[in-house]
């Protein structure tokens, strides 16, 4: 077994970077050491045509935090796509648009998937927005996600997300940075995407068909963070009209293969897991992984002090929620998917 650090460092641009047309613009791996975490999320918008997506969104600086996180589930992700049988029955080679599909998807799901945690704790905010057409007024969204007929996604989430949106806020009193980000990320994109074309002032292809893929990111996204309830909180989901998210059946490779990978690797991501108690390269040297056809191995050193019941623990989120078979032992996880 090789260890999670020399997967990524092994990973060749190509491999991750699905705008192949760009190759002569060098985008340093962010775990190599040359270039920060934030900076390579914020360069990959930019050299992707994107850089006003990301500049727009009003809290980007006190988001730096969470990129080391982004850029980790990023990489973990393109390695389950390259080493599993996912590459060989989900996602087209190459979109209409001319682009590598997965990474491209990937890039826009894993990159801006945390940006807007901040919000949850915006008091100011707290008291402007209290249901989603309040934020899409707040945040002047004209292209809706919700108003989106999204292919390949958990129509059964996907429908949950105003209710959800406004469970969050009167029982959390919360603003959901899952809903937050996915609504405000498609509205961006498409109003980009649609201003580029007009322009013609690069290389890229902007063809209407990405709005597809626009959206089946911004979808994931949206609903990453839509909890199942459990014994005490159903009453409240009852409440609020979330009643097809209690007998819930798991998501899997099938029903919304994007969200079920995102789900996997967000929740078992070692340095989101092990960040705060140790340096990145230390986290990653101790992880030994290993992939075969539809498993994912992990396994701690010998020697290493991370604490591994962290991570086996964790994966106790899966249940009722993903549909995957995990095989615990001592300093060893096994995930198979479904």
């Amino acid at each position: 077994m090789k260890t999670i650090n020399q997967y990524i460092n092994k990973l060749n641009q190509k491999d991750w970077n699905y705008n192949f047309i760009n190759y002569d613009t060098i985008l340093e791996n962010p775990f190599n050491g040359k270039i920060s975490h934030s900076n390579f999320i914020k360069n990959y918008f930019k050299y992707s045509g994107k850089k006003e997506v990301m500049n727009s969104f009003p809290i980007l600086n006190n988001e730096i935090k969470y990129s080391i996180h982004s850029n980790s589930i990023f990489f973990l992700g393109i390695l389950l796509f390259n080493n599993t049988n996912i590459k060989k029955n989900y996602f087209t080679k190459i979109n209409k648009a001319g682009y590598h599909e997965f990474p491209f998807i990937w890039f826009l799901t894993c990159l801006f998937h945390d940006f807007g945690k901040h919000l949850e704790k915006d008091k100011d905010l707290l008291k402007k927005i209290s249901d989603i057409d309040m934020l899409i007024n707040k945040f002047n969204i004209e292209y809706c996600l919700l108003d989106k007929n999204v292919p390949n996604i958990h129509i059964i989430l996907f429908n949950n997300i105003r209710q959800y949106f406004k469970y969050r806020r009167v029982i959390h009193k919360k603003i959901d940075h899952g809903i937050v980000a996915g609504i405000y990320l498609f509205d961006r994109l498409i109003k980009n995407r649609i201003k580029k074309e007009k322009e013609k002032t690069d290389n890229y292809k902007w063809h209407k068909e990405l709005e597809n893929q626009y959206a089946l990111a911004s979808s994931a996204i949206a609903t990453h963070n839509i909890w199942l309830p459990k014994d005490k909180t159903v009453s409240n989901y009852l409440k609020f009209e979330m009643n097809s998210l209690i007998n819930f059946d798991p998501i899997s490779l099938n029903n919304f293969p994007l969200l079920f990978l995102l789900g996997i690797i967000d929740t078992i991501d070692p340095i989101k897991l092990f960040i705060q108690n140790f340096p990145e390269k230390y986290i990653l040297n101790n992880l030994l992984i290993e992939f075969n056809n539809n498993k994912i191995i992990i396994q701690n050193k010998a020697n290493s002090k991370l604490d591994f019941d962290v991570l086996l623990n964790k994966c106790d989120n899966f249940k009722g929620w993903l549909n995957v078979t995990t095989i615990k032992k001592k300093n060893q996880l096994t995930i198979e998917m479904k």
